[in-house]
């Protein structure tokens, strides 16, 4: 995965070179902790932090933590925020097509003259002001046909509308994208409720037939009768002695 052209100078533009390269190398990997970004970079943790803030200054990257269950620091996870980047390609782009259409505007009203030596272009006031002449290197300016002009303006604007088109369609399925996510984990979490509730009364109803089963089965116990021995008395016969 690349960033476009269009991408990769609105990121030059605020954190210069290594910052892009930074950027382009985790755009590559995704979510990575900032030890093993500055391993991969080949750079000092600390200079790649301090690469890491300048692009979060501006919310091109963002970042979790998790604290490491050994030596209990937190350790930082970062991540390119795509959505980010193309919002602010939008705001850009908008603001370039809204200064080529101004220009288009002063291409129509106003004749055009052309320093043929360092390629600045004037309208017809500029030039009358500089008697015809380019105030950088004193040449003569040459009187310039804008229909080329005009169209090289128009064919910019296109190219800008068309990306503009390009990025909202990504931000809009990107949205969308995130919604139907929501959706599922809402699903998942509706049915692990459902799951739950249905184990619960399971488990009642179980325990309550045990209860049922105990109650049936436990007998309760029978005093034992003991019989009372009758002990025969023996009656002794007196016996006389005979003479």
């Amino acid at each position: 995965m690349e960033f476009s052209n269009i991408a990769e100078e609105l990121i030059l533009s605020i954190a210069k070179e290594d910052g892009l390269e930074l950027a382009k190398l985790l755009y590559s990997l995704g979510n990575i902790d900032e030890f093993t970004l500055a391993e991969k970079f080949e750079r000092d943790v600390n200079y790649v932090r301090s690469l890491l803030y300048s692009l979060y200054e501006y919310k091109i990257v963002s970042y979790s933590r998790k604290r490491d269950p050994k030596k209990m620091w937190w350790i930082y996870y970062w991540e390119i925020n795509n959505d980010r980047i193309n919002e602010l390609l939008l705001k850009n782009i908008k603001k370039e097509i809204i200064d080529l259409e101004d220009q288009k505007l002063k291409l129509y009203d106003n004749q055009t003259f052309e320093c043929k030596e360092c390629g600045r272009v004037f309208n017809f006031e500029a030039s009358a002001e500089n008697n015809f002449q380019c105030p950088a290197c004193a040449k003569v300016l040459q009187y310039v046909d804008s229909s080329f002009l005009l169209k090289e303006v128009e064919d910019k604007i296109g190219s800008m509308s068309q990306m503009l088109n390009k990025i909202n369609k990504e931000l809009a399925d990107a949205r969308i994208e995130e919604e139907n996510q929501r959706e599922i984990a809402k699903e998942k979490e509706k049915k692990k409720k459902t799951a739950k509730r249905k184990a619960d009364k399971k488990k009642k109803t179980e325990k309550k037939t045990k209860k049922k089963t105990t109650k049936k089965t436990t007998k309760k116990p029978t005093k034992k009768t003991v019989k009372k021995k009758t002990i025969k008395k023996i009656s002794k016969k007196k016996t006389t002695k005979k003479k």
